[in-house]
């Protein structure tokens, strides 16, 4: 696990700058943000999509966005979140499937325009179930630069590791199952080669 109180204490960079770096995609700073239909993304190989950090200039460093993308008929990697985020759908539509440990699933279904919220510290997994194009959403959250280095430290490793996110060969089968179901609802085809759909 990458040390960010090391990292950190040798740069000129805050700590959460620094994170964004370790992650591998964009990172866009401005004002406005014209088309996030438009907005380039890079493979985020930890959750299993694509995606872009938006950090709004004028938020005082508080807050930040991300835009992440789900391949028509994919997946994301179940996460859980040390904050509540809201997330809007920008394109497509699918379903995410909500829990807390130990506790009973809740699948909501969302399209273009949806808006709901993943609670604090509740694992979640987001699926595209269309076979067309890609879904995209945008993801407001309560966090950025002014978080403490430790509050990081987590984020996006394995559980088997300690961290926050299970990965695919983990993820309980009930979750793909519903996955395909809702793919062949619509008529989508699932593309995860890992689970032979």
């Amino acid at each position: 696990m990458r040390n960010l109180n090391y990292a950190s204490a040798f740069s000129t960079k805050s700590p959460y700058e620094i994170y964004q770096e370790w992650e591998g995609i964009p990172a866009y700073k401005d004002f406005i943000v014209p088309d996030l239909l438009k907005l380039e993304l890079g493979s985020w190989d930890r959750t299993g999509g694509k995606a872009a950090f938006v950090n709004m200039d004028g938020t005082g460093g508080t807050c930040d966005t991300i835009v992440e993308e789900i391949a028509p008929g994919g997946q994301l990697k179940a996460v859980r979140h040390m904050y509540e985020k809201a997330v809007f759908i920008l394109q497509g539509q699918g379903a995410t499937t909500i829990w807390n440990e130990g506790g009973k699933k809740h699948t909501l279904e969302w399209q273009r325009g949806s808006l709901f919220s993943t609670p604090l510290n509740a694992w979640h997994q987001h699926f595209n179930a269309q076979g067309s194009e890609p879904a995209r959403y945008l993801a407001l959250k309560p966090w950025g630069f002014k978080f403490k280095v430790e509050d990081l430290r987590d984020t996006g490793e394995d559980v088997k590791k300690g961290g926050a996110q299970i990965e695919y060969e983990d993820q309980d089968s009930e979750i793909h199952k519903l996955f395909v179901r809702e793919c062949e609802t619509r008529g989508a085809q699932p593309r995860m080669a890992m689970f032979g759909t």
